[in-house]
């Protein structure tokens, strides 16, 4: 395995597709599918400005104080103290990751970061259940079931998209944005989510071991890939043939990440 060869291959491929493969890693950076690290520092210095500007808000219009409200039975002054929460942040609060304090999806974006949407879920929920403790618990297995579901079909099943997209900017000049979407059309998206989850069990039960996480991170490698050119393939067959096709392997594996750390 001749890695400067590799790399040279890799350079003129990124040349060619240079915005499609930029804008692929972005996406799965953002949803945390791979690449999350890249944007990790954009989001601990919003995270830092929100907080300060957070404790700059009275300490009346906490969101534990409006939930103390809420358990109390003042569903009313809950509801007021959200309202004056998301008022209070819309007219304040600069988001510096997006530039804007104004506007439809910075009073989203604020909404979110302050809790004051949950707090109207609940006071909503709690409206039609008649008790605090379930509506909060129903709100909290809602959200974990939400975020389950994005994790099985979105998060986890990304890393196959992505590896398709790469094999097809071998192949092809231009990739229609509708190639995203091969595994919907070809009725296979479950089976991938399905496959993905299966590696990342056995995965997650070898990472207890000793050396299992280094092992199996590049025995289980070619997965995305074995999958995102044969999505009919099975979940123990697809883990099988990785396994076979990195025998041997693993080291120039590692010692290709190794060089690409600068």
């Amino acid at each position: 395995m001749d890695r400067k060869k590799i790399k040279k291959q890799a350079k003129m491929l990124m040349k060619k597709h240079f915005g499609f493969l930029v804008a692929i890693c972005l996406v799965s950076a953002m949803i945390t599918s791979e690449f999350g690290g890249t944007l990790s520092w954009i989001f601990s210095q919003n995270n830092e400005a929100i907080n300060e500007e957070m404790t700059a808000l009275p300490s009346d219009l906490s969101t534990s104080k409006v939930l103390q409200d809420i358990f109390d039975d003042n569903l009313d002054a809950g509801e007021k103290m959200a309202d004056e929460i998301k008022q209070k942040e819309i007219s304040s609060v600069k988001n510096p990751a997006f530039g804007r304090s104004r506007g439809v999806f910075a009073a989203l974006i604020n909404s979110i970061t302050s809790g004051s949407i949950f707090l109207s879920m609940v006071a909503a929920v709690n409206s039609m259940v008649g008790s605090e403790s379930l509506a909060v618990l129903l709100l909290i297995l809602l959200g974990l079931f939400v975020f389950l579901m994005f994790w099985f079909y979105v998060q986890n099943t990304y890393a196959v998209v992505l590896r398709r997209m790469f094999l097809e900017s071998r192949t092809y000049q231009k990739i229609p944005f509708e190639r995203f979407m091969f595994l919907s059309r070809v009725k296979r998206w479950t089976r991938a989510s399905f496959i993905m989850f299966v590696r990342y069990v056995l995965y997650t039960l070898w990472s207890l071991t000793i050396v299992g996480a280094f092992v199996k991170h590049y025995s289980y490698l070619m997965v995305p890939f074995i999958v995102a050119e044969n999505p009919n393939i099975k979940a123990l067959e697809a883990i099988t043939l990785s396994r076979k096709m990195m025998n041997g392997y693993k080291w120039e594996c590692f010692k290709i990440d190794v060089s690409m750390l600068g």
